[in-house]
């Protein structure tokens, strides 16, 4: 399956360790930190966790738009 996603910009975040309870606090940082003390909003298509192996933290992207 696959999923196409239109043009947009990213912030992506990376997670401080490998154990799922670094992304669960990453997740709860982006959503009541990070975003309300910006100026971008998100660009409504859907976010990526990223897992890209080799002992590397995850990462999440987020799509947003400059308000």
């Amino acid at each position: 399956m696959s999923i196409e996603l239109p043009a947009s910009h990213w912030v992506v975040f990376e997670a401080d360790e490998l154990k799922p309870e670094a992304i669960q606090r990453l997740w709860h940082h982006i959503m009541t930190e990070w975003f309300p003390s910006t100026s971008y909003q998100h660009a409504g298509i859907p976010e990526l966790e990223v897992y890209r192996g080799h002992g590397t933290p995850p990462q999440v992207w987020i799509p947003v738009k400059f308000v």
